[in-house]
């Protein structure tokens, strides 16, 4: 009798590990049902304009579907409005508001036009023209803080704007002063009093594109985006705002108008702990039900397969775990894991360390990375000893950190040799040997990773070696070397024309790093480099407030700076 229970337990395993070939998919959820759901959504895409000035947004209609059905199949309940009148938005945002107010989480989406003017950001209604006066922007368009408040009704709102950002101005005021201090309308800017976080598709001043791929694709980078990473179950807010933002960015980088760079603001009290898709707990198989489950493995190791020798030189491993994940379910890792892969165990190691698909899970993480380190692979290691530093909790896990670090960085991996520097340069004697930091730091430099090259300027005093490096690496189209050169640079008295510390560092907060939106709000502020511009320096500031912390040494630089000049 037990041989026959264990048998049916690893045959419904083998089902679970298989997958979708042995059962028969359900169909997939209307997109608009009225379901009953303690989540809800509206989603809005304008694609034709009754006025033609307006740019005709060819996907965003396209968009708005597809971004419907994601979230439907997330468990949200969706309202899907389509080239969305001034009256539409309104009835729309009055039923999503009553909904929120009843709803655990809330998320509006739109995709079309928008504009700021007079501190207030505007969405752009199908049939709303593209010239007014100041007292009928109200009646004509849809202020933006109208579907913002109906979220924050809601104990967790969430706001998608897929709006391009790189025109001055996309609407004419009639009666604008341009030079008082309203000035001319401008980019869809930061809202106010909104409790949650709105995430643009793309940074002020970039472009955001219509189609992927350009110009023929049916769906915008921000929306395919947005919605392979809700197909992934078990992504947490921030981890999947960081997915969708390396995802955009790379699938823009040949683009003719440059990269399309998405970037958040406002954050959610337990941010890291909400997941806009839940995933269940997942434990590594037993070998008996690996060998009943032969194609779920085949499919994990070919989802593993993706990690090439130079992704692991490259990239972090949060972003190779996703991207396994994104074409293997959990178990699956978890089994292959479970059988002794290597990769897997790296894989699936660092989904538990970050909560990435599974429940996070730090004593799991430890030995699945502890074993997948004994392969001797560098970047492997480099993972492993960063994650004995900062979460290792047993009395001799600083000092295995050294020892892995030092193991990686003898095998020339640069962020390893980068780390190690660093924790010595910063370490109490008698573990501190400094002379050793700034020879890790020089090797490393050399293989061209951008951080050691600041390390030397900044800690070594070498700023003419270690800004002559970053300018090459910028030039090449590094933007971490651009941030490291604008926090060289921009506070002290550049080498350089102060134009080009401007345009380092402006390129660095697009890419939504947090100490450059500092420096180019003190830049926006001082006229250094570029025309003094309060509005400019009052929206880099609030970005950087959002993200760093108040006892950050370059935001007292920068930011403390510029609030006593304001």
């Amino acid at each position: 009798m037990i041989r026959k229970v264990l048998a049916f337990a690893v045959f419904l395993l083998a089902q679970a590990l298989a997958g979708p070939a042995m059962a028969a998919a359900p169909p997939p959820p209307r997109c608009d049902a009225d379901i009953a759901s303690d989540r809800v959504a509206l989603v809005v895409g304008n694609r034709r304009y009754l006025d033609q000035h307006w740019d005709q947004l060819d996907n965003a209609r396209s968009d708005s579907r597809q971004v419907c059905a994601a979230f439907a199949a997330s468990g949200f309940r969706v309202i899907l409005l389509e080239d969305a009148s001034r009256d539409d938005l309104a009835a729309a945002v009055a039923l999503f508001g009553d909904l929120a107010a009843k709803a655990e989480t809330a998320v509006f989406y739109f995709a079309g036009h928008g504009f700021e003017y007079a501190g207030d950001n505007y969405l752009v209604p199908s049939d709303a023209p593209t010239e007014t006066s100041r007292a009928n922007l109200r009646g004509l368009f849809v202020n933006l803080a109208e579907p913002l408040a109906a979220a924050n009704r809601a104990k967790h709102p969430v706001a998608f704007l897929d709006a391009c950002r790189s025109r001055a101005a996309i609407v004419r005021v009639v009666d604008a002063d341009e030079k008082g201090p309203d000035g001319p309308p401008g980019f869809i800017g930061l809202p106010d009093r909104f409790s949650g976080v709105v995430f643009y598709s793309t940074a002020r001043g970039s472009v955001a594109y219509d189609a992927r791929p350009f110009p023929t694709g049916t769906n915008s980078p921000f929306a395919s985006a947005v919605v392979d990473w809700l197909a992934t179950p078990g992504v947490n807010l921030t981890d999947y705002i960081g997915f969708v933002m390396e995802d955009v960015k790379s699938g823009t980088q040949r683009f003719p108008y440059g990269v399309q760079s998405p970037i958040p603001y406002g954050q959610l009290p337990d941010q890291n702990r909400f997941y806009l898709r839940r995933a269940a707990a997942v434990a590594p198989a037993p070998p008996v039900a690996l060998r009943a489950a032969p194609s779920a493995m085949a499919e994990a190791r070919a989802a593993i397969a993706v990690i090439t020798p130079d992704d692991l030189a490259r990239e972090d491993g949060p972003i190779l775990a996703a991207r396994v994940l994104k074409r293997a379910r959990p178990e699956q890792i978890a089994a292959l894991a479970g059988s002794g892969d290597e990769m897997a165990q790296y894989v699936y190691g660092t989904m538990l360390y970050l909560g990435l698909g599974v429940p996070r899970d730090l004593a799991g993480a430890r030995g699945f990375l502890a074993d997948a380190a004994r392969g001797g692979n560098p970047a492997v290691l480099t993972v492993y000893a960063y994650f004995l530093q900062f979460l290792g909790d047993r009395p001799g896990d600083r000092a295995e950190a050294l020892r892995v670090y030092a193991q990686a960085a003898e095998a020339g991996y640069a962020k390893a040799q980068s780390n190690l520097a660093y924790m010595l340069y910063t370490a109490s004697p008698p573990e501190q040997d400094r002379a050793r930091a700034m020879a890790l730091w020089r090797t490393a430099a050399g293989a061209d990773y951008p951080y050691a090259a600041y390390a030397l300027g900044y800690y070594g005093g070498e700023r003419d070696a270690a800004r002559t490096r970053l300018a090459a690496l910028a030039a090449a189209g590094s933007r971490s070397a651009d941030n490291w050169l604008c926090q060289l640079e921009a506070g002290t008295a550049p080498e350089q024309k102060p134009e080009t510390v401007f345009a380092n560092c402006l390129r660095a907060a697009q890419d939504n790093r947090p100490v450059a939106m500092a420096a180019t709000a003190w830049l926006y502020a001082t006229g250094k480099g570029v025309a003094v511009s309060v509005k400019e320096a009052k929206y880099w500031a609030r970005l950087a407030r959002n993200v760093l912390s108040p006892s950050d040494a370059q935001l007292g630089t920068y930011l403390d700076w510029y609030e006593k000049k304001k």
